[in-house]
């Protein structure tokens, strides 16, 4: 959730008519990048040979797997160029590809992963199946207090021992810290991040410092601890509707993220299952089309899930939110971080990606720290990154920061970026 370089959610959505407006003509001092990782990457790129700006902002929209391993800019010169960026899990990364060899990382795939580890957990911690239950347990796993567990085999074994004697965890997932906020409407999201300072040196890109981000304070809301409520036991095996796109456009992404919660759900059974009963994953395809999502959260439901993960674009996740399949109490993890999910949000939804508007409060704050005035902003034309690039503009505007008019890029163009990155910094 940061400047230059988060792993998390990200969106392959169809095009929007992008919110443009005029801004500043004084030269740009930062370039924020809000577009796929293939776009933002070749725009980093361009930047870095260019005589610019020292600092570099990017949304979770932007980053895709290896996006900073060392020497991946040979070219680069060595400047006091800032990025940020969140910790990776390197643990995961190695269970995953050993249990996917052919399947390469993708943005919201440790999200999926995570997911299946809240909803598991909750269950344990709730002694029971019910999916309402389970709702009421996220966050009592997720936020602290409690001991602080990983989202792994052995953070597990730990969980079932807490838990078990009607104890606290605070789960820390493979996408990072997992606290949820939770506004005024009951709606929650995820709120809390550890981002990691970069600078490049002799063309890599090196770790100079990691923080922790918190934003309840920033978006007026709670971060509550959650309230333990034990049940009569966990008597049936515990069914997680997931829906994904395997096919379509986003279908190397969806089925990334269908790998992710299967290495979880098998994980999870191998070690003995959550009370005696294993977890049962069923996968719906929506192909990217919103009508299909709705009718694949319909078809969960009747089947008898008690907590759906997904969907992983705007569009689809959006349409899910407003189905809500029926009265069903299940809660629904999204892994799309766009603000209009929260809004249409109720308290059945959790928001396992961060939202734009979270993470452009951290992009501004992180551009005044660093004395930046003046941002050049580069914006695909898609609605997950234009709601990232009008919320940068509206936080940084608070921050008394300035922006230029956004230069909008449509999906599979490919103009000359060395040329926009030039137009960036004259009057």
């Amino acid at each position: 959730m940061c400047a230059v370089a988060c792993n998390s959610g990200g969106s392959n959505d169809s095009s929007t008519t992008p919110t443009v407006l005029p801004g500043t003509s004084e030269p740009a001092d930062t370039i924020a990048i809000f577009g796929n990782p293939e776009m933002s990457r070749a725009v980093l790129e361009a930047a870095l040979d260019a005589t610019g700006p020292g600092m570099f902002l990017m949304g979770s929209v932007s980053i895709g797997d290896g996006q900073f391993e060392p020497n991946v800019v040979p070219s680069a010169p060595s400047r006091g160029a800032k990025l940020v960026a969140t910790p990776r899990d390197p643990e995961f990364a190695g269970r995953f590809s050993s249990a996917y060899p052919d399947t390469a990382e993708q943005p919201g795939v440790r999200e999926a992963y995570d997911s299946v580890y809240l909803v598991a957990l909750a269950a344990l911690a709730a002694n029971s199946s019910d999916p309402a239950a389970i709702r009421d347990h996220i966050v009592y796993v997720a936020n602290s207090p409690g001991e602080p567990v990983n989202a792994s085999p052995e953070g597990l074994t730990r969980s079932v021992e807490l838990l078990g004697a009607g104890g606290d965890i605070d789960l820390i997932g493979a996408s990072g810290l997992l606290d949820f906020a939770t506004d005024e409407a009951g709606q929650s999201a995820v709120s809390k991040a550890a981002a990691e300072v970069w600078t490049i040196i002799n063309g890599a890109y090196t770790p100079l410092e990691t923080r922790d981000v918190d934003l309840v304070a920033e978006i007026g809301a709670e971060n509550p601890a959650g309230t333990l409520a034990r049940g009569e036991g966990i008597t049936a095996p515990i069914k997680i509707g997931a829906i994904a796109s395997t096919t379509g456009d986003d279908a190397t992404r969806g089925t990334a993220i269908a790998n992710a919660m299967q290495l979880a759900v098998q994980e999870i059974n191998d070690a003995g299952g959550i009370g005696d009963q294993p977890i049962e994953l069923t996968v719906e395809d929506d192909g990217g089309d919103p009508d299909t999502a709705a009718d694949a959260l319909e078809t969960l439901v009747a089947g008898g899930a008690v907590a759906i993960i997904g969907p992983s674009t705007d569009a689809t996740a959006y349409a899910v939110v407003g189905e809500l399949g029926g009265d069903s109490p299940a809660p629904i993890l999204t892994l799309a971080p766009a603000p209009e999910i929260r809004n249409a949000a109720s308290n059945r939804v959790f928001s396992v990606a961060p939202l734009a508007s979270m993470e452009t409060v951290v992009l501004s704050n992180l551009a005044r720290e660093f004395e930046l005035e003046v941002a050049c902003i580069i914006v695909e034309n898609t609605a997950s990154a234009d709601a990232m690039s009008a919320s940068f503009r509206e936080a940084f505007e608070k921050k008394e920061g300035l922006w230029r008019t956004p230069v909008v890029v449509n999906p599979g163009d490919d103009p000359d970026y060395g040329a926009i990155v030039s137009g960036c910094f004259a009057s």
